[in-house]
């Protein structure tokens, strides 16, 4: 299994630095690689890709080192294993409101004993040619991940209980749903969202689990690693957004 930049970081108790697509782009993830992004996340759950897409954006993926990561539409194995199949090393899982959902996750994404992944001869594997399927299984269960999204009410309630699923690398926060969920919409700064954030990077800290969030826009990298998240993402429409109305106003004064 291909080395996962991102996974060795969180390891060594670094944050990690990344990027959302929501579009087709080899460029893209070549360039957010060169730059010295840790991960792309190819969301395939807000958009129109699927494995097809996903596919050439792994590769261009690993000619430049960059960990790539899938947010898949559900959590199903036979929907997760393509993916994959196809060479990414980890899998995001929206909706994550219990141990049981995280279990789930878990058991797609490795082989046994810590999952029930299916194995193959395919690229993740390099079509079992530069080494045994077994010794692939092993390294691919180290160097995959496990990651969900907790935006629920349930999912704070059940947080400790996710938390401490054998086998999860992480939760991200979906602050926006979350804010729906919690009647505040929007309202990130809400006391309601902070009480929810800081008790899961409480029950983070305590079961020794990575924490992530997604920046929006004009928010703070370096303050959302002081305050102990370990995952950083942005969208690249973020990201485009924010330059492109920087050259407007410094175009026109």
């Amino acid at each position: 299994m291909r080395f996962n930049k991102m996974k060795s970081k969180l390891a060594n108790g670094e944050p990690a630095l990344g990027v959302t697509l929501q579009e087709v782009s080899l460029q893209s993830a070549e360039i957010l690689g060169l730059l010295g992004f840790d991960y792309i996340n190819i969301d395939c759950l807000h958009s129109s890709l699927n494995v097809e897409s996903v596919v050439p954006m792994v590769l261009a993926a690993e000619l430049r080192g960059i960990t790539t990561l899938v947010r898949v539409p559900e959590n199903r194995a036979e929907v997760i294993l393509p993916y994959l199949d196809a060479g990414v090393h980890g899998i995001i899982v929206a909706e994550m409101d219990n141990a049981e959902t995280a279990r789930r996750l878990v058991d797609a994404v490795k082989f046994e004993p810590e999952g029930k992944r299916s194995l193959a001869s395919v690229h993740a594997s390099d079509f079992g040619l530069t080494e045994p399927l077994a010794k692939y299984a092993v390294s691919a269960n180290c160097e995959t991940m496990a990651i969900g999204i907790v935006e629920s009410a349930i999912g704070i309630d059940n947080i400790e209980e996710i938390l401490s699923t054998q086998g999860l690398d992480a939760v991200i926060i979906g602050t926006t749903d979350l804010s729906k969920a919690l009647g505040v919409t929007g309202q990130p700064d809400h006391p309601l969202m902070q009480d929810a954030m800081n008790k899961i990077l409480a029950v983070g800290k305590k079961t020794g689990k990575t924490i992530g969030i997604t920046l929006k826009n004009g928010e703070d990298p370096k303050s959302m690693i002081n305050k102990g998240f370990g995952i950083i993402g942005v969208h690249l429409k973020a990201l485009l957004i924010s330059a492109a109305k920087k050259h407007l106003s410094d175009a026109r004064g």
